[in-house]
């Protein structure tokens, strides 16, 4: 079941991101991320495609 979606620079930091999100194993959460963008955008730049590589 899709909750929340956002767009993601490539298919690497999506994974990424998912990996973490699924690591928290918090429903709160899961819950939190459509109420605080700011999560999202944390994410992202801890996820940057540069710092994957």
């Amino acid at each position: 079941m899709l909750f929340h979606s956002f767009q993601c620079e490539d298919r690497t930091q999506a994974e990424a991101i998912e990996k973490h999100i699924k690591n928290m194993k918090s429903k709160n959460y899961i819950q939190n991320l459509p109420k605080y963008p700011d999560i999202i955008l944390k994410l992202k730049q801890k996820y940057t495609p540069n710092s994957l590589c």
